[in-house]
């Protein structure tokens, strides 16, 4: 990728960036619902981990976070609020 980026213009070079972002923001965004559906699921059986015995539904609900601000960010910088480098 970094050796096409190298060798575009700056016009098709912006394209090619806002593409990937808008890819992984929907890659991210599927993930983390996906996540979150598990956590809800996660809650409603009453799973916890074995030896502390701390619900596994938490960790499915920050794994979920964690992909939903990574969609915030790289939507944040495909607009170019963050410059738009790749």
């Amino acid at each position: 990728m970094d050796f096409l980026a190298r060798h575009l213009p700056s016009g098709p070079n912006r394209v090619l960036s806002v593409l990937t972002r808008a890819v992984g923001v929907g890659l991210f965004g599927v993930l983390g619902w996906n996540l979150g559906a598990m956590g809800f699921d996660l809650r409603r059986t009453g799973d916890v981990t074995p030896l502390l015995n701390l619900p596994l539904s938490l960790a499915a609900f920050a794994l979920a976070a964690a992909c939903f601000a990574e969609c915030l960010v790289l939507a944040a910088t495909a607009a170019g609020e963050n410059g738009g480098t790749p």
